[in-house]
């Protein structure tokens, strides 16, 4: 583990940082989540969400006003290459089924 994640070598096993993750809605909660978890040091991450940047959404989620009118999947992948984290954000642009769960997708 590099001395970028050292603060987090006591909280969490890093060996959990190759597993992927899926974080279905990336709005007030998981906008945070996917750029928190990013920072952390997971590698590979899955976002699902259908929905566009809107300005009411700016307030309580982590988008500018650059990103209005953009997919929020997309927009949070941006965000998080902005941060400079070496994480591969996979964006799914709909609304995630539980039949995607499986697919690996």
């Amino acid at each position: 583990m590099s001395d970028r994640f050292i603060r987090q070598q006591d909280l969490v096993d890093s060996t959990i940082f190759k597993n992927p993750i899926t974080v279905v809605g990336v709005g007030g909660i998981g906008s945070f989540t996917v750029l928190t978890l990013a920072k952390m040091g997971f590698k590979d991450i899955t976002v699902y969400d259908f929905d566009k940047v809107e300005e009411h959404n700016l307030p309580n989620q982590f988008y500018t006003d650059k990103q209005i009118g953009h997919s929020k999947v997309y927009a949070i992948k941006n965000i998080v290459s902005d941060f400079g984290e070496d994480c591969i954000i996979k964006p799914k642009e709909k609304r995630w089924l539980a039949t995607d769960k499986n697919k690996g997708i």
